[in-house]
């Protein structure tokens, strides 16, 4: 948990909405992602990389907790 200003913090969740999908795509694919930005954009950056994160290890969690041997 963090503060960030409503700006920064609107921008990442937009950006993340947009392009998680294709993010997922890669990663599948077994790319790794790698998110920069400078100065204003460092920080959405940041908090990108944050929301992506917490998305794998949901997603991670949720494989390993349904996950059969079949």
């Amino acid at each position: 948990q963090g503060l960030a200003t409503c700006g920064m913090a609107r921008a990442a969740l937009y950006l993340f909405r947009e392009n998680i999908e294709a993010l997922m795509s890669l990663v599948e694919k077994g790319y790794r992602i790698r998110i920069t930005g400078h100065s204003l954009g460092g920080g959405v950056a940041s908090l990108l990389g944050a929301l992506v994160r917490r998305h794998l290890d949901k997603l991670d969690k949720v494989r390993k907790n349904y996950h059969t041997d079949g």
